[in-house]
């Protein structure tokens, strides 16, 4: 595997501006910052997940180089950012998870039919165990996903942790 393109760490400062990882959910993370090779379909998904939150595809090119295992996924990294995601008819048919809204959006702004509550959860455990200051149990686990009113994890929580004293 290639080692990382120079411009690598201002590249990701930049993109981190856009998006700081906190907010990123854990498969982004492992995707775009561990050292695997990307497939087909990763280098796809890695590529949209960045555009879609603001990287430019030159940053996206730096930071997915050294994920690259040949010329042959050069080329199609290449593709994807000069041809798919500049072109505004492919885009509206191609999706990404967005930062900022939690919610799975289209290239072109509209909504996705992926938001259901029950993902939004997902996404929002997800990002919860990440930022708790103690790791979330079985039973928070389960008094989260065994409610259907309340479907932000922090939300959820905060006013738990007031008004049900643990046991």
């Amino acid at each position: 595997m290639p080692a990382q393109h120079a411009e690598y760490p201002a590249a990701l400062r930049r993109c981190l501006a856009a998006m700081p990882v906190e907010d990123w959910p854990r498969k982004y993370v492992q995707l775009v910052l561990d050292g695997a090779t990307l497939d087909y379909h990763e280098r796809f998904e890695a590529a949209c997940f960045l555009f879609g939150n603001g990287c430019t595809p030159r940053d996206i090119r730096i930071l997915l180089a050294h994920k690259l295992r040949d010329a042959a996924a050069v080329r199609n990294l290449d593709f994807v950012l000069n041809k798919r995601l500049s072109d505004p008819s492919a885009r509206a048919h191609l999706s990404h998870f967005d930062v900022r809204l939690g919610l799975w959006m289209h290239m072109n702004g509209e909504p996705t039919s992926m938001n259901s509550s029950f993902l939004r959860m997902l996404h929002s455990w997800d990002k919860f165990c990440a930022c708790s200051p103690r790791y979330p149990t079985l039973r928070d686990q389960t008094l989260f996903f065994g409610q259907r009113d309340v479907v932000d994890a922090f939300v959820f929580f905060n006013v738990l942790n007031t008004s049900v004293p643990d046991e």
